[in-house]
């Protein structure tokens, strides 16, 4: 089971901000963990920043809801990095959200 979601374009759009347009943001839940994937400079698409994290350092998923779009923030324990992508359809967030969520409770 992989499950994906992905910064909206037209979110970009309104930030102004064509490498997220051209590449945006995705996050994606597999069997072993949550992964976030973003492009930091549109010249050179392959210098981008991959982060992982497994499934047993996860600690909680937060949903904050915006007016248009909605931000979904990863939290993990031990002092890494939380994982976030901004500016994501709500109806992809919330089933995100729920699948991260029936995830933690199974394990």
């Amino acid at each position: 089971m992989t499950e994906a979601i992905r910064s909206s374009r037209l979110w970009a759009l309104t930030r102004l901000s064509p490498t997220r347009f051209l590449f945006p943001h995705r996050m994606t839940l597999s069997a072993d963990g949550v992964a976030t994937s973003k492009v930091r400079f549109l010249l050179l698409p392959w210098v981008c920043t991959d982060e992982h994290a497994a499934f047993g350092r996860l600690s909680s998923v937060v949903h904050d809801k915006g007016v248009v779009w909605d931000t979904v923030i990863v939290e993990t324990s031990g002092g890494s990095n939380n994982l976030d992508i901004r500016g994501v359809a709500k109806g992809a967030a919330r089933a995100f959200v729920a699948a991260v969520q029936e995830r933690l409770n199974a394990t």
